[in-house]
C-alpha cells in the first residue's frame, strides 16, 4: 500500500490522547481552585464555568443537599435567577449521568415534577455529586450550543467534575455549619453576659427609675429595640413606668385609655 492510499487523519481535530490530556489538565486545575477556597458560591461558580467552557454549554445549574432527599438550587448560569433557593425532594440514589428525558414521567411524582422543571429551564443532563455513596449535590447542564450530542468522553468528563466537586462542596457545607454554630454560641454567650450584668446592676440599687433605665438600655442594646414601654402592676391599674416611643406623651395618653 502506497502512502497516498493510506487514510489520512483530520489534523484539525484533536486526537483521543490530546483530549484526554486536556481533560486531565482541566480537572487538575479545577481541583486546585476548589481546594483553595471554603466559600460555597465560589466553588459552585467554578464548577459551572469549567463544565460550560469545556463542553460549550450555555446553561447549567447546581443543586446542593439541604437535608436528606432535599436538594436546593444554589448556583445557575443561563437559567433564571428565580430558580435560586428553590428546593426539590428527590428520593433517588443516582450513581451516574441521567438524561432529563429518561426521568421525565418517573413513577415518583416529585421526581417527574423536577424533570419537568429541568426541561422548562433547558437542562439536558443531570450528574450526581457522590461522596462516600451519598449524593451531596447534582450538576445539571444544557445541550451543547454546537448541537452535537454528548460523547462518552464528555460524560466521563462531567462525572469527573462532579466527583472533584463533591468533596469541596461537602467541606464547604461542613465549615459553613460549624461557622453557624459558632455564631449561635457567641450570641448565647453575649446573652448570658447581658443577663449577669443586668442582675448585678439591678441588685446594686433600690431606685426604681435606675432599674428601669438599665432595663431600657438592655432592651435597646441586646434586642436592637428602638422603641419600648415598661409597665408595672402595684395594686393599681396598669400604668407606664418608662417609655421610649416616637412621641412619649402621645404614647402615655394612649396607655391611660387602657
Amino acid at each position: 500500500m502506497t502512502d497516498s492510499s493510506r487514510p489520512r487523519r483530520d489534523l484539525t481535530q484533536p486526537s483521543q490522547a490530546q483530549t484526554g490530556i486536556s481533560d486531565s489538565a482541566a480537572l487538575l486545575e479545577l481541583s486546585s481552585i476548589l481546594n483553595s477556597s471554603q466559600e460555597l458560591e465560589f466553588i459552585l461558580g467554578n464548577v459551572l464555568l469549567t463544565a460550560m467552557g469545556k463542553l460549550l454549554v450555555s446553561r447549567a445549574v447546581v443543586l446542593v443537599e439541604q437535608t436528606q432527599w432535599t436538594y436546593t438550587v444554589r448556583a445557575t448560569k443561563g437559567i433564571p435567577v428565580s430558580m435560586i433557593d428553590r428546593s426539590f425532594t428527590l428520593a433517588v440514589d443516582w450513581s451516574g449521568t441521567h438524561l432529563v428525558s429518561d426521568i421525565d414521567g418517573d413513577d415518583d411524582a416529585q421526581v417527574a415534577s423536577f424533570a419537568q422543571c429541568c426541561r422548562d429551564c433547558g437542562v439536558y443532563a443531570l450528574i450526581p455529586m457522590i461522596l462516600k455513596d451519598r449524593m451531596v449535590g447534582i450538576v445539571g447542564v444544557g445541550p451543547k450550543i454546537t448541537g452535537q450530542p454528548y460523547s462518552h468522553a464528555d460524560t466521563v468528563f462531567l462525572e469527573s467534575i462532579a466527583a472533584v466537586a463533591a468533596s469541596a462542596v461537602h467541606n464547604a457545607l461542613t465549615i459553613g455549619a460549624l461557622q453557624g454554630m459558632n455564631r449561635r454560641l457567641d450570641t448565647k454567650v453575649q446573652e448570658m453576659n447581658t443577663l449577669f450584668e443586668l442582675s448585678r446592676e439591678m441588685n446594686e440599687t433600690f431606685d426604681t427609675q435606675k432599674i428601669l433605665r438599665v432595663l431600657g438600655y438592655a432592651l435597646m442594646g441586646q434586642m436592637r429595640a428602638m422603641r419600648y414601654a415598661v409597665f408595672s402592676i402595684d395594686g393599681s391599674p396598669i400604668r407606664p413606668r418608662r417609655l421610649k416611643l416616637p412621641d412619649a406623651d402621645a404614647g402615655a395618653r394612649e396607655v391611660d385609655k387602657l
